[in-house]
This record gives C-alpha cells, sequence and structure tokens, in this order.
C-alpha cells in the first residue's frame, strides 16, 4: 500500500527529501500521519488477510512448536523476523 501525503506538490516533494527546515518537517510529518491515520484500519484489515494467508500457507509445513505458530495463536504477528 503506497500512502502519499499532501505536501504541495512537487516542489514541495522535493524539499522534503532535499533539505528541509525544521518547519516544513515538522509540517511533513503531520501531514503523513494525518494520510496514514485515514488508511490505518485498511492496513490492519490487509495485514489480517496477509496473516490468515501465511498461516493456511506454513501451518501444515511447520512443526507445531514452531515460534510463528506460537505467536500466531496468541495474536503477536509474523514472527518471521
Amino acid at each position: 500500500m503506497t500512502i502519499l501525503p499532501r505536501v504541495g506538490g512537487p516542489r514541495a516533494f522535493l524539499s522534503s527529501i532535499q533539505n528541509p527546515d525544521p518547519v516544513q518537517m515538522r509540517s511533513f510529518i503531520r501531514e503523513g500521519m494525518k494520510a496514514a491515520n485515514k488508511r490505518l484500519s485498511h492496513m490492519r484489515h490487509l495485514l489480517a488477510l496477509e496473516q490468515a494467508e501465511l498461516t493456511l500457507t506454513l501451518a501444515p509445513t511447520l512443526p507445531s512448536h514452531h515460534p510463528y505458530l506460537e505467536q500466531a495463536e496468541l495474536g503477536l504477528g509474523l514472527g518471521l523476523g
């Protein structure tokens, strides 16, 4: 999923990655957080689907004591790191 915050057009975007001043940086961070928060429930939904798919795909091939399966049962994320 790609999230693009509103930063004011191409020139502002270039400024955000080249040499932003502290005021611009705070603005870019704030806009990025707003953009991410709007999509948070959708990101959680996609993550849940991916976790379910991984569990169905990997579970038959892993031993029952594998850390991924133990973490998946506890709802602790992917456990693949």
